[in-house]
């Protein structure tokens, strides 16, 4: 079912801290999304970059880390700590 999917779909982001869309919303397009948190844990925000395909899977892997580094950092400013 589609509530079994999307749930899926969130526990792989908490785990992994990133979620990814490859192709499903628009074929031939990525994007990569990290969620920012407040003091408390709580997702406030998001930051994502998003191309096309060719371009984001040459790098995927630095941009999934980097993507992380800045949700990670923007966090901090909002008194989330590791």
């Amino acid at each position: 079912s589609i509530k079994r999917f999307v749930s899926a779909l969130l526990t792989g982001a908490r785990i992994n801290g990133y979620a990814m869309d490859d192709g499903e919303v628009e074929q031939g397009l990525i994007c990569v999304a990290a969620p920012v948190r407040d003091a408390s844990g709580r997702v406030i925000a998001a930051v994502s970059i998003a191309g096309p395909d060719y371009r984001m899977e040459q790098d995927m892997e630095m941009m999934i880390h980097e993507i992380r580094q800045a949700a990670e950092r923007i966090s901090y400013t909002h008194g989330f700590f590791r």
